[in-house]
Formats: structure tokens, C-alpha cells, sequence
């Protein structure tokens, strides 16, 4: 070629067939990044539906639970006769509760005082419910109570208190 002349574009097909690929493999890339934020997307915002509706299932079942034992106790409270906390009759209530509600960890009785005549595990004989964090609560205002968590004086495990209260024929707090 002489100095004076133009040069030819090199259009050679090895060229040619790499910018094609190229060409193709660039949106196709950015076709794939952009499907894959959206099926993470989509993914995240089905996991997160699905967890709430687990948690409103767990949250209703956790209701209906607390809400059927409480009337549970709240019926077996109200048929104590009197006499319910002398030592035979009050173990032979506990028992017979322990075996209705074989859920709860220990069914025990407490009097007035806080003392713990009876207990379906047996409990030392200086454990006083007075210093159970539900015990002013109810004795102040007898009514079904669920306490905080608290590690028990008795079987050592933690307990979440379902507390029923019996009342005298007055409507006070009787244990």
C-alpha cells in the first residue's frame, strides 16, 4: 500500500464472531443479574408472608391455649369445697389437677399466708409464695393471672405461672 492510500477496516471473522458474541453476552448478562434480584426479591417478600403467617398461627394457638387453661383452673378453683387446703384433701385436689393438666410442670396450693401446703412435687418447708413476683398481684386482686418467667423454688426448671385464684364466699383472696 502506498503511503497516500487508506487503509481497509480489518473485518476478518474471527473479528466479526467476537464482537457478536460480545454483543449478545452483555444484555444477556444484564437480563440474568436483572432476573436473579428479582427472584431474590420475590423469594424474600414470600418468606417474610410466610413466617408472619406461621407467627399469627403460633401467636393464636399460644391464645387459645392460655385461654383454655385458664378456664380450666378458674372452674376447678371455683368447685373447691371448703377444707380444700387441710393436708389430705389439698394433696387429693393437687393430684387429681396434676392429671387433668399434665402440661404444666407442677400443680401446687397456696393459702393466704403464701405457704405451700401441698405441691405435686414435693417442696421444701421454707418456700413461701410471698416472694413469688405474682403473689401481691393476686392476692391484692384475685383474678386468673400469667406471671413473668421465673426459675421455680421447687423443680428448679424455668415456669411461666398460671396462677388461679380461690376465693372465700365474700370474693376475697383465699389462696
Amino acid at each position: 500500500m502506498s503511503e497516500g492510500a487508506t487503509r481497509r477496516p480489518d473485518f476478518s471473522l474471527r473479528r466479526l464472531l467476537t464482537t457478536l458474541g460480545v454483543a449478545l453476552a452483555v444484555p444477556l448478562l444484564v437480563l440474568q443479574a436483572w432476573w436473579s434480584v428479582h427472584d431474590y426479591r420475590s423469594a424474600r417478600e414470600h418468606a417474610e408472608a410466610n413466617a408472619l403467617a406461621v407467627a399469627d398461627a403460633i401467636s393464636l394457638g399460644v391464645t387459645q391455649f392460655f385461654g383454655q387453661a385458664e378456664d380450666l383452673m378458674m372452674a376447678t378453683a371455683d368447685r373447691l369445697e371448703p377444707g380444700w387446703l387441710e393436708p389430705e384433701m389439698c394433696s387429693a385436689h393437687v393430684q387429681d389437677a396434676a392429671a387433668v393438666f399434665p402440661f404444666l410442670l407442677n400443680v401446687l396450693a397456696v393459702d393466704a399466708e403464701g405457704r405451700v401446703p401441698c405441691s405435686a412435687h414435693p417442696a421444701p418447708p421454707d418456700v413461701s409464695a410471698r416472694e413469688w413476683p405474682w403473689f401481691p398481684e393476686v392476692s391484692a386482686d384475685p383474678v386468673f393471672t400469667l406471671g413473668e418467667p421465673a426459675e421455680a423454688d421447687i423443680t428448679g426448671g424455668w415456669i411461666l405461672p398460671l396462677v388461679a385464684p380461690v376465693t372465700d364466699g365474700a370474693g376475697r383472696f383465699a389462696g
